[in-house]
């Protein structure tokens, strides 16, 4: 299983400050920051002129990605999320998807458990709604795994 990261704002913070168009502007804006982890405050993104990010910096740091996300939508600032907590809030209006032209690499969900042979019927029938759940997701999903603004929606 997959998830991709992407940024994203409250309406009320882009009403507020503007929405940024590349990370030169990106770098003027009050980006969430995970605390104490400096490696995950380092927005590397691929994009059209192949820029690779820079150090998230700004007055709001979190301890998980679910402080970040209660951030976001509370409209304190920009935040960079896993598309399974921002694609939904994309499509109600809630989040709006920054840069979109910009994306992360996916990174790995992994699920563990302590061995195949005498597992759980309850564990295994956790795994297989995980692992449904995501594939949902990404077919809900345009091709970067993002939902994309009802404005931008693919035809």
């Amino acid at each position: 299983m997959h998830s991709r990261r992407v940024l994203c704002a409250a309406p009320s913070y882009i009403d507020r400050c503007g929405e940024p168009q590349n990370f030169q502007e990106l770098n003027g804006h009050n980006c969430l920051r995970i605390a104490e982890n400096s490696k995950r405050n380092i927005w590397v993104q691929d994009g059209p002129d192949n820029r690779p990010g820079f150090e998230a910096q700004g007055t709001f740091e979190g301890s998980n990605t679910d402080v970040i996300f209660r951030a976001a939508l509370a409209g304190i600032g920009i935040a960079r999320l896993p598309c399974y907590m921002a694609d939904q809030k994309f499509q109600s209006g809630e989040l709006v998807h920054i840069m979109p032209d910009y994306s992360t690499a996916s990174t790995d969900i992994v699920v563990m458990f302590a061995d195949r042979r005498n597992l759980a019927p309850k564990i295994r029938a956790f795994v297989d709604f995980l692992v449904a759940e995501f594939r949902d997701s990404t077919e809900r999903s345009d091709n970067d795994g993002v939902i994309a603004r009802p404005e931008m929606k693919a035809s």
